[in-house]
């Protein structure tokens, strides 16, 4: 009986001896890939006012790069470009006010 107990305990310790040096190279390799690769912010839930934000945010940008793109077709003025993009920042609050309307005191 204690020959038998032995021999199961031996192998359970194999098993667990074998999970354990599993277990370190996954633990190494995710250390090394983990240097390589930037870390991601991970949004969590949030706000539907926020959800609501980076949406028209979204849209936006994407009328407003349209736009830019048209002009960088259609002109080949530099002038024309940087002042477009310079009009475009500088203006940004008062686009996002004027189109979505995000008045400060709702």
């Amino acid at each position: 009986m204690s020959k038998q107990r032995a021999v199961r305990r031996a192998e359970r310790e194999a098993r667990q001896r074998t999970e354990r040096e599993k277990a370190a190279r996954a633990s190494a390799r995710r250390a090394r890939w983990g240097s390589l690769v930037p870390r991601v912010r991970r949004r969590r839930g949030g706000s539907l006012l926020a959800a609501q934000r980076r949406r028209q945010n979204g849209v936006l940008i994407a009328f407003l790069l349209a736009g830019h793109v048209a002009l960088w077709v259609a002109t080949d003025s530099w002038w024309w470009r940087i002042g477009l993009l310079l009009f475009t920042v500088l203006l940004w609050p008062l686009l996002v006010t004027v189109v979505f309307d995000r008045r400060g005191s709702r």
